[in-house]
């Protein structure tokens, strides 16, 4: 009789331990397979926000913009030159060549 309730008793200790065991695995595994769910969801947010930072590129360069403008029908001007400008020598002259370089481009 003893020696059942000692085979029982190993048994029960056991089987405890498997659980256990089983139990932290189960766990292990379940936050291993969240956490490739968050790298694929970060990943794919990754690819989303490049996308959108290649169509903000294409739709702010200046062939996009020139498109909308005349699409739009509306016409380029050019900015009036403060008269504060023309106070000092050479931020007048300095302005005027920025003017000229932007003019040839």
């Amino acid at each position: 009789m003893q020696v059942i309730g000692a085979f029982m008793l190993v048994l029960v200790i056991v089987a405890t331990i498997a659980g256990l065991y089983l139990s932290i695995s189960g766990r292990a595994a379940a936050a291993g397979r969240r956490i490739q769910e968050l790298e694929m969801q970060a990943t794919t947010l990754n690819l989303d926000i490049n996308n959108l930072r290649t169509r903000l590129a294409q739709v702010s360069s200046s062939h996009a913009l020139n498109e909308r403008i005349s699409d739009l029908n509306m016409r380029i001007l050019d900015p009036p030159i403060p008269p504060f400008i023309w106070k000092c020598p050479v931020t007048a002259l300095t302005f005027a060549k920025a003017v000229e370089i932007s003019q040839r481009q």
